[in-house]
């Protein structure tokens, strides 16, 4: 039997999705984590946690789901990119954020 610390997961999706069907005969998970707070910190301590309880293979990596939802549309200025409504916050445009979140992947299962 394959352990998790013998595999390098895979950062692309299609080779995760193979990798998890051969050593583990399932489908994928991915959840949305995003908490809504005043700073990025709560977030990335949930993303730890579960890249280190190893029950996902995607973490959904934006501040909420509006955020994902409507990302195109704040884009092209149809929606208000400071708005509120909604849980959580407003998609994050700083890559320093965005790396921190990315790094709190890489442990346990690299989600």
């Amino acid at each position: 039997m394959v352990t998790n610390r013998e595999i390098q997961w895979s950062n692309t999706l299609l080779e995760r999705v193979r990798q998890v069907r051969q050593f583990e005969n399932r489908p994928i998970l991915r959840a949305h984590i995003g908490v809504a707070a005043d700073s990025i910190e709560p977030t990335v301590q949930a993303v730890e946690k579960l890249a280190d309880a190893q029950c996902l293979e995607i973490v959904s990596l934006a501040p909420d789901q509006p955020s994902q939802e409507y990302l195109a549309k704040f884009i092209r200025g149809e929606e208000d990119p400071t708005s509120t409504s909604g849980a959580g916050r407003r998609p994050d445009p700083h890559q320093r954020r965005l790396r921190r979140l990315k790094a709190a992947t890489q442990r346990g299962n690299y989600p």
